[in-house]
């Protein structure tokens, strides 16, 4: 298992990663994520390639704070998630069992 604030490499030593536990309004769930940070030139091609949509969510986020502090709030209201699978040899590297 990671531990936050670990380094990893892939490939080229291309990024980073930390473990951060999951919450769901503040409270932990029984998941773990982990977060990844780009460096060197795949920060560029990410910024200048790979982004193709940026969308503001800031109005449905004040909605999600107001239904908490209302106590109105439901899981259903926020996005819905997906796993996103990884390769054997990702899973290696990244030390996930």
């Amino acid at each position: 298992m990671l531990q936050k604030n670990n380094s990893i490499e892939i490939g080229t030593n291309i990024s980073r990663s930390q473990h951060i536990p999951t919450l769901e309004v503040g409270i932990p769930l029984d998941r773990r994520a982990i977060q990844l940070g780009l460096k060197d030139n795949m920060v560029k091609n990410y910024v200048n390639d790979w982004i193709v949509k940026i969308t503001d969510i800031t109005e449905e986020v004040r909605g999600l704070r107001e239904s908490i502090q209302s106590q109105t709030f439901e899981a259903s209201m926020l996005p819905s998630e997906r796993e996103h699978p990884l390769e054997e040899g990702t899973r290696t590297i990244l030390g996930v069992e």
